[in-house]
């Protein structure tokens, strides 16, 4: 049997778990699934760029504007580094705009996730801007913790504090849709986890976006997820988030 042989049996493998988080990367070929959907598309690039971005400014990552006295940010890829910096300039911007902010809509469709660390200073400048600085849980997660298939570790809380610099308008909407998956979804998640916030759009697509890689003994990589993740209520997200009604 030929590596490429050996390569496509492994996929044809991986393949049953249905599973967009896991993938095998050979050197000369790389495998991830590649979930099919049925649901009708509901993003459209080129209509976003039209109407949207085109007088749009870009700071960081960021795509952001004011329409009707709402910001307005396009956020496509959580493996675009985000800084503090970044936030400092992005929300300074809105602050000494002489347009009164009725709030803001920040939208992540068909954001797949990407590096997690992009998603904390974002989530440091939400909630409702108080004289103090406080802790909120954003997810529970529980690892493995052993051979047998139910052996997991005690639900961990993940927790973050807010920054010191300036926050979102306390009206606050993420834009979601099934395209928006693994960090994206996790995102979500944690999003939901301040009351001033509302999730709108479609339900996200899933996934978790914390994921460990082994080196097997030919030299390959196998990327897995590493991590169940629950809300605050223990409820699972994998499957994704519904959108506020």
């Amino acid at each position: 049997m030929t590596d490429a042989q050996f390569f496509d049996t492994c996929a044809k493998f991986l393949a049953m778990f249905e599973d967009e988080n896991i993938s095998l990367n050979a050197g000369f070929r790389t495998y991830r699934y590649n979930a099919k959907t049925k649901e009708a598309p509901n993003f459209n690039r080129s209509l976003l760029e039209r109407k949207y971005l085109a007088n749009a400014q870009h700071t960081g990552p960021f795509w952001h504007t004011i329409i009707d006295s709402v910001a307005y940010i396009y956020y496509e890829d959580f493996n675009r580094q985000v800084t503090e910096e970044h936030m400092d300039i992005l929300l300074e911007q809105f602050r000494d705009s002489t347009i009164f902010l009725y709030g803001v809509v920040f939208d992540v469709r068909n954001n797949a996730g990407g590096n997690p660390e992009n998603m904390f200073p974002i989530l440091k400048r939400m909630g409702v801007d108080t004289s103090f600085r406080y802790n909120t849980l954003l997810y529970k997660t529980i690892s493995t913790n052993g051979a047998a298939q139910n052996e997991f570790t005690e639900l961990q809380g993940a927790f973050i504090e807010q920054a010191v610099g300036a926050k979102f308008p306390e009206n606050f909407v993420l834009l979601t849709n099934k395209g928006t998956k693994g960090i994206g979804n996790i995102c979500a998640v944690s999003c939901r986890a301040f009351s001033n916030v509302r999730l709108m759009g479609d339900s996200t697509g899933g996934g978790i976006g914390f994921s460990t890689g082994r080196e097997l003994p030919n030299g390959w990589i196998l990327e897995y997820p590493s991590l169940k993740v629950f809300n605050s209520e223990n409820e699972p997200t994998y499957y994704g988030i519904r959108p506020d009604d």
